[in-house]
């Protein structure tokens, strides 16, 4: 008797189309799910440069609303400062009162805003919304701090 692996395996021509087959349709599966990765990144690309217009026109309502805030008050009680390249994405800070008063701070993070609060009586608060697309600019920096303005006097 001759060992199994001394005798050449013949396929018949059906075997081999199956195999070919399922290799073809593995390397169809293959091509399509890189293709549907790089569609999403560019996809995703797409959305975080259309946030960066965004932010700087968000930006601009903010410093809109304060302007409107500081002429109602008669004074600048809040000051803007931006900061259009930090670390972890563009920031906007509204400040009150000096290292100790209230402040808000919004960073750009993706497709999410990240706000970070102090009020009038200390109590930090961290939260992040969505840039939403149904949701105009200035609709958008009237949500981010139209709250914490409400709550930034001392108590």
């Amino acid at each position: 008797m001759t060992p199994v692996a001394a005798n050449p395996i013949h396929l018949d021509s059906t075997a081999d189309n199956w195999a070919g087959d399922l290799g073809r349709k593995y390397k169809a599966r293959e091509e399509s799910a890189a293709l549907t990765v790089h569609a999403a990144h560019e996809r995703t690309e797409r959305m975080i440069a259309m946030a960066q217009a965004r932010w700087v026109r968000i930006v601009e309502a903010i410093k809109s609303l304060v302007a409107g805030y500081n002429a109602g008050a008669g004074y600048e009680v809040l000051k803007v400062v931006e900061e259009r390249s930090a670390p972890n994405g563009p920031v906007v800070r509204i400040g009150s009162g000096g290292e100790e008063g209230p402040f808000l701070s919004a960073t750009l993070e993706g497709l999410l805003i990240c706000v970070c609060t102090r009020d009038g009586q200390g109590v930090l608060e961290r939260t992040e919304c969505s840039l939403r697309p149904d949701r105009s600019d200035d609709r958008t920096a009237a949500y981010l701090i139209q709250n914490w303005l409400t709550r930034i006097q001392p108590g």
